[in-house]
Parts: C-alpha cells; sequence; structure tokens
C-alpha cells in the first residue's frame, strides 16, 4: 500500500527508523490541514523523497550527510503563516548517505520527474529544464564534489489548490564570481535582472551566494527565488534590505520582530542569516529575512516563548504555530538544546507580510523523550 515504509523501513531489531517517525508526523498533519482528499499525493511525495534519506535509526546523527539540519536530518517541514491558508510543506535530500554526487544528481532527477508526473507538473518541468541544467550541469567537476550536492526537493499542499513542486539548486559551489552569475542567470530567466541588480548593489561584501529555487505548479507559471546568507551583519543592514525591496514599513516590522525573536541579542553582529528574493508573473516585490534557530535560541523552549510573544497578536497564526508543534513534538520542547527550530524570519509577499519557520521533525530533543517542558495550547 501506498501509505506504509517499504520493507526497507521496516524496523532495524526494536529500534524504529526516521522514515517511520517522519511519516506518523506527515499523516497526523494531513488531517491537521484538511488534507484528506490529497492524502494519496502527500504520501507518495514522502515516499520517492524519504525512502532512502530517512532510512536511518531514529535520533543517529548523520553530519556529513546532509546541511539541510544543523544535526545532519536530511527533512524539514516548513510553515508560512499570513498569506491565506498555511500549506502544508516540507523538502528532504533524496538518496542515502555514501552515494556519489553524480549518482545523488541523477536519482534527484528521477525523483523530479515522478513528483511532476505525480503532482502534474510535468509542463512546468519541461520548460525550465534548460536552467535547471546550466544551474547545475550534470558533468560539473566543481560541482561533484560539492558537500551540499546539486539539489534538494521540496512539496506543498493546500486544500482546493494544485499541488506545488519546489525544486532547490545548490549555487554556493565553484568560485564566488561563478555563484553569483548563476543568481543572475535565475533572475534573467524570469525577466528580473533589474529588479535583481537593484537589489544585488546592497549584498556585495556583505553577503554570499546560496543557492536559487523554481516553483512549478499545474495552473500557474514557475516562480524563482534567489537565497543568499551572511553571518556577522547588524541588524541594520537587513532593514536597509527590507526598506530598499519593499519599503520603510516593512523595515519596520522586520526591525520590531527581530527584536522579538532575537531579544537582547539583537543589539548585537547577527550571526547565521539568510535573506531571499523572489520572482514571479506579475507580482513584486517578495522578500525573506530569517534567522538560524540554533544561533539565536539557547533551547527549543526558549524559541516557543519568543515566538509566542511573536505572533501573540495574531491569535489565528499563534494557534497555527501550535498545532504543527503539537504534531511533532507532542506539545514538549526541549530545554537544553535548539533542535527543533532551524529558521524562523518575516517575509513579504502580495503585498502582505508573513511568518516563516522551519521544523527539523528529527531533533534528537524532541524524538527522545526530553522535553521537560510543556506549552500551553
Amino acid at each position: 500500500m501506498v501509505n506504509q515504509p517499504c520493507p526497507e523501513h521496516s524496523k532495524t531489531g526494536s529500534r524504529a527508523l526516521l522514515y517511520e517517525h517522519v511519516l506518523k508526523q506527515v499523516e497526523v498533519l494531513i488531517s491537521r490541514f484538511g488534507l484528506q482528499e490529497s492524502a494519496f499525493q502527500i504520501i507518495r511525495s514522502f515516499e520517492l523523497l524519504c525512502r532512502e534519506s530517512l532510512a536511518i535509526p531514529l535520533g543517529r546523527r548523520q553530519p556529513d550527510f546532509s546541511t539541510i539540519n544543523e544535526d545532519g536530518t536530511p527533512f524539514q517541514f516548513s510553515l508560512g503563516l499570513g498569506i491565506g491558508r498555511p500549506a502544508l510543506q516540507f523538502l528532504s535530500e533524496v538518496g542515502g548517505p555514501g552515494l556519489s554526487n553524480f549518482k545523488r544528481m541523477a536519482l534527484n532527477w528521477e525523483r523530479i520527474n515522478s513528483l511532476a508526473a505525480l503532482l502534474g507538473s510535468e509542463s512546468a518541468l519541461s520548460g525550465c529544464r534548460g536552467l535547471l541544467d546550466e544551474l547545475a550541469p550534470s558533468k560539473s567537476v566543481d560541482l561533484s564534489v560539492e558537500p551540499g550536492g546539486a539539489f534538494w526537493i521540496g512539496v506543498s499542499f493546500l486544500p482546493g489548490e494544485s499541488p506545488r513542486l519546489r525544486i532547490y539548486v545548490n549555487s554556493s559551489w565553484g568560485i564566488e564570481t561563478e555563484s553569483w552569475s548563476r543568481l543572475d542567470t535565475c533572475a534573467s530567466y524570469f525577466g528580473a535582472q533589474s529588479q535583481w541588480n537593484s537589489q544585488k548593489a546592497l549584498l556585495d561584501c556583505r553577503m554570499r551566494p546560496l543557492g536559487v529555487s523554481l516553483t512549478l505548479c499545474e495552473d500557474l507559471p514557475p516562480a524563482g527565488r534567489i537565497y543568499v546568507r551572511a553571518c556577522g551583519n547588524p541588524l541594520s543592514f537587513y532593514e536597509q534590505l527590507a526598506h530598499r525591496a519593499v519599503g520603510p514599513a516593512f523595515a519596520e516590522l522586520l526591525k520590531r520582530s527581530a527584536q522579538l525573536i532575537l531579544g537582547e541579542d539583537c543589539i548585537y553582529p547577527t550571526k547565521s542569516v539568510v535573506c531571499s528574493f523572489g520572482f514571479e508573473d506579475g507580482l513584486e516585490p517578495d522578500f525573506k529575512c530569517e534567522f538560524c534557530g540554533h544561533c539565536i535560541f539557547s533551547s527549543d523552549a526558549e524559541a516557543v516563548s519568543r515566538c509566542r510573544a511573536w505572533l501573540a497578536p495574531m491569535q489565528d497564526h499563534l494557534e497555527a504555530y501550535y498545532t504543527m508543534l503539537q504534531a511533532l513534538t507532542k506539545g514538549g520542547a526541549s530545554r537544553s538544546n535548539t533542535g527543533l527550530h532551524s529558521f524562523v524570519g518575516l517575509g513579504f509577499k502580495r503585498q502582505q507580510s508573513y511568518f516563516t519557520f522551519y521544523l527539523n521533525p528529527g531533533a534528537l530533543g524532541s524524538v527522545c523523550g526530553e522535553s521537560g517542558w510543556k506549552f500551553n495550547h
């Protein structure tokens, strides 16, 4: 049956696999998000993405395999609050540890094609294939030795809408000038070179290329996103980016949000931050600024406390955040590590702001019973 793990995902001895653990979370979230009619596509997507990468014992670290999360867990849930109903979204590595980058890229393409067929995105993928080949050339020697690999793959489901396939392409490999050039290529493809250049002028020497993503959907033209990262910039720098990308009101909102989620550390240079710029047909501006949870929170208990204060004025958002946490942790949060909250941030799209959370379902503190602190739903 589609909604059961493959035979290789059965328990190893008495120890459950991470695949089984996360599959149960996905099944819970299907109900919580009202996606029963899409259950087949969701479970099948999960199986295509994760059947090898999550076939590891629950709680075991794989730090040399994946860079999606700090502890090596090759999977993330994401939650966006503020633009319509929240979607069930997740992303993953494809393939298990030990694959060469060439073999991993071939397997990624196999799964991308299968997912596009499953989700009705074959035509959109065909139109973008040349761009993807240019961004991640299959015969590149530099890419073949890149520890982060070439691709991550994500999916997104919302009741009453066509599902989305999201392909993340690593652009940080090779020399830096070539990495910037790949970001330029993405912007040009979406007819947004001048828009991107106005942002890029502020990034020089302050941030570095990270990657791009393409979002494919049966009913919509493809959308693109450029990601850059930095460590050590003051908060005022990101306010300046937000002002340039969106406007002064959003820059002020970002400042207030950062003060709540960073706490007293907001006066110091920030640690790891990812900013991204989106390009979608007929829509502008589109900007996100996201902070590494491991850098800004001493524990997941502190993360929940600060995020609760951040979301408190918007009860619907707070309830959705708690619903997600409840499904992943059964209501507990670690007092000793920040494993669950990978990134939190603020974005602006379609003329409104929104909140983002990237959550690690395999965080050791949340899956091994070391919670020690309960949040009130």
